[in-house]
C-alpha cells in the first residue's frame, strides 16, 4: 500500500496465502512500477478462491507483473481470474505461471482478465486449468500485444472482444476442455486484429480453432490472419 512511482516490490520465495489489490496507485512511463519474484526465487500466490488473486484498478498505470505462481482465483459475483486489470493503462504481464488447483471448485474463472484497460502486453505466461478463458480481453482493451505463452485445459484459449489493435502470435493452445464452446481464439466485434504464428491444436474442437463473430452493429474487420 506504501508504493510510490518508480517503486519496485521484490517478493523472495513463499507461499502467499492472499489477494493482492493494487489500487490507485499510478506511475508513469518515466517511474514505471513492477511486482516480481525476487531474483533466484521461487514464489507462490494462493488467491484461495477467494477472489481475483491479483487485481489491478483505479487507474494503477505502467506496472508490470512479473515471474509468480499465480493460482486459484474464485468467489466473485462474475468472472474471476488470477490477474484481473480494470481501468488501468500500461499493464505487462510476463513470466507467470498462472492456474487453478481445481476448476470444479469454480468454474467461472479464467487466467487473465482484461477490460477499458490498454495497452496490454501479455508474454512468456503459462495458463492452465481454468474454468472459462486463458485469457479474456474485452471492452476497450485496446492495443494489446499477447505472445510466446502457452494456454491448455481450459474452455476457451483467448477472448477477444469490442476492442481494436490486437496481435496474438507465437502461441500454443492445447487441450481445450469446453464442452459448450472449446475453441482456441475467439475474435468478436473486434478491429484490426493479428492472429498468426499460433499453434492451436486438440482432438476434439465444438466451435472450431478460430472462432470470429460480429453482434448487431458491431463488425470484425480490418484484421489479418
Amino acid at each position: 500500500n506504501a508504493s510510490l512511482a518508480g517503486d519496485v516490490v521484490n517478493v523472495h520465495s513463499g507461499t502467499y496465502t492472499e489477494n493482492v489489490v493494487i489500487n490507485g496507485k499510478t506511475c508513469t512511463s518515466i517511474s514505471p512500477c513492477a511486482l516480481r519474484v525476487n531474483s533466484g526465487d521461487s514464489v507462490t500466490i494462493n488467491g484461495n478462491y477467494a477472489s481475483h488473486t491479483i487485481y489491478i484498478t483505479g487507474s494503477s498505470h505502467y506496472w508490470t507483473i512479473d515471474g509468480f505462481n499465480i493460482k486459484n482465483a474464485g468467489g466473485e459475483n462474475g468472472l474471476s481470474a488470477g490477474i484481473r486489470i480494470y481501468i488501468s493503462n500500461n499493464i505487462t504481464i510476463k513470466n507467470n505461471n498462472i492456474y487453478g488447483d481445481n476448476k470444479t471448485i469454480d468454474s467461472s474463472t479464467a487466467g487473465i482478465g482484461s477490460n477499458n484497460s490498454q495497452p496490454l502486453y501479455v508474454y512468456n505466461n503459462t495458463i492452465h486449468t481454468f474454468g472459462d478463458y486463458g485469457m479474456d480481453i474485452g471492452d476497450t482493451a485496446d492495443n494489446f500485444e499477447v505472445y510466446d505463452n502457452a494456454i491448455y485445459d481450459i474452455e476457451i484459449g483467448i477472448k477477444c472482444s469490442r476492442n481494436t489493435n490486437c496481435k496474438i502470435y507465437n502461441k500454443w493452445i492445447y487441450n481445450l476442455e469446453g464442452a459448450t464452446y472449446g475453441y482456441g481464439v475467439y475474435l468478436r466485434d473486434t478491429q484490426n486484429a493479428f492472429v498468426y504464428n499460433n499453434v492451436i491444436e486438440d482432438d476434439q474442437f465444438i466451435l472450431g480453432a478460430l472462432y470470429i463473430y460480429s453482434y448487431g452493429a458491431e463488425s470484425s474487420q480490418n484484421g489479418k490472419i
